[in-house]
């Protein structure tokens, strides 16, 4: 079954950041509880940007993501294999994110099914635009906060490797090995496996 967290812009600040989430998923895997792994990450500027004041709430962010996995589907993305780790990463983050989640289930989705899917920028466009017309929230978030959404998006798309890249929006299926879809399915979401790999 799947969750309907609420619809959020936060993806704006905190898109896929599989580096960060892989590093973080380290931690937590190791033992480390949540405000030590938030003081590492400040005091040790371990995510490596430029500017530190965002740092924290950036790693709490991520955290937040992180609570979404189960332990087997928290390893995958602290040492599993890249392509699996980077698709649960964007898993976590449809399930804490309801326009990652939507966009996924009602773009990415009906693409994938077609022989040569891409997904066009008319089509995210098309997305946002319904979405606004459906809901209060959306509705009032202004037009650079929208372009910015459906930037992000894509780019998570492309970053999770589900399509080749932003400019090239060719839709990409993940091959997933049977435990995997097995992982998702023990935690009662089986149905995101479909929604992975595009409803095949």
């Amino acid at each position: 079954m799947i969750e309907t967290p609420r619809y959020s812009a936060d993806l704006t600040g905190n898109p896929l950041l599989f580096t960060e989430t892989r590093m973080t998923a380290k931690m937590r895997c190791a033992g480390l509880a949540d405000d030590e792994i938030v003081e590492e990450i400040w005091e040790h500027n371990l995510y490596q940007h430029n500017g530190r004041k965002k740092l924290r709430e950036r790693a709490r962010a991520i955290l937040r993501r992180l609570d979404k996995l189960s332990p087997e589907l928290l390893e995958i993305v602290a040492d599993g294999p890249l392509d699996l780790a980077k698709l649960t990463a964007l898993y976590a983050v449809a399930k804490s994110n309801r326009v990652v989640a939507d966009f996924i289930i009602q773009v990415y989705v009906p693409n994938a099914r077609l022989a040569e899917g891409r997904i066009e920028q008319s089509d995210a466009k098309e997305f946002f635009r319904v979405l606004r017309e459906q809901n209060e929230v959306v509705a009032a978030w202004s037009e650079a906060t929208i372009e910015r959404l459906r930037q992000a998006v894509v780019k998570m798309l492309a970053d999770a490797g589900l399509i080749v890249s932003t400019s090239n929006p060719t839709i990409v299926r993940p091959i997933v090995p049977t435990s995997y879809r097995e992982a998702l399915e023990a935690v009662g979401d089986g149905c995101y496996a479909q929604m992975l790999i595009g409803g095949m």
